[in-house]
């Protein structure tokens, strides 16, 4: 198999090796095509600078702030922020999804990992940073790109003062699970 970049578009036409029949190809009419923006983080500025974690993620919230590029790369949205506590809103497509047709699990991870960082984010002073040193996940149901909207919590389980621990879940609109997570953060000042 190879790929190549048909010239002045925005994606890959995936060219299979379909002459020996392994692969149908598809026409352009039949290709799905997504584009999406966003603001790079030097051009705003140190989002957290003067603002505690609980601050800077309300902002996000409230649409004050531009969206994390990862935020506009995979489409989730802060819905609910408290002390200690994130709840992000996403709805899946099948762009998230892998050859088996169900969402890719590293898009899962990304989800919990970044709603149990942010959730350790929301109990940090104004110039903190977390990053994640370790990540568990435990995939309990595949999850189709239809399944409707879905929410990512996490909330944090203990807070020291430069590891914290968190804990994480994904499920849909009726409360079905379909991962739970855990994971360790490392807290600092300024940059990583």
């Amino acid at each position: 198999f190879r790929s190549d970049c048909l010239v002045g578009t925005r994606y890959l036409r995936w060219k299979t090796a379909s002459w020996r029949g392994l692969l149908p190809m598809t026409d352009d009419a039949s290709l799905r095509h997504r584009s999406y923006s966003w603001v790079p983080v030097e051009m705003v500025g140190p989002p957290l600078a003067g603002r505690t974690g609980l601050e800077y993620f309300e902002a996000l919230r409230d649409g004050a702030l531009p969206p994390q590029p990862i935020t506009a790369t995979i489409g989730w949205r802060v819905e609910e922020v408290g002390d200690g506590l994130i709840r992000l809103a996403i709805d899946p497509g099948d762009h998230l999804s892998h050859g088996g047709g169900v969402i890719h699990g590293g898009v899962i991870a990304t989800l919990l990992d970044s709603c149990m960082s942010g959730a350790m984010m929301t109990t940090a002073p104004a110039g903190a940073i977390c990053t994640t040193l370790q990540l568990n996940i435990q995939y309990l149901s595949a999850l189709r790109p239809d399944c409707g909207e879905l929410f990512a919590e996490g909330i944090v389980t203990h807070r020291g003062r430069k590891v914290a621990a968190a804990e994480g879940r994904l499920e849909d609109s009726c409360g079905r699970t379909y991962a739970r997570a855990t994971a360790t953060v490392l807290i600092t000042e300024g940059r990583v």
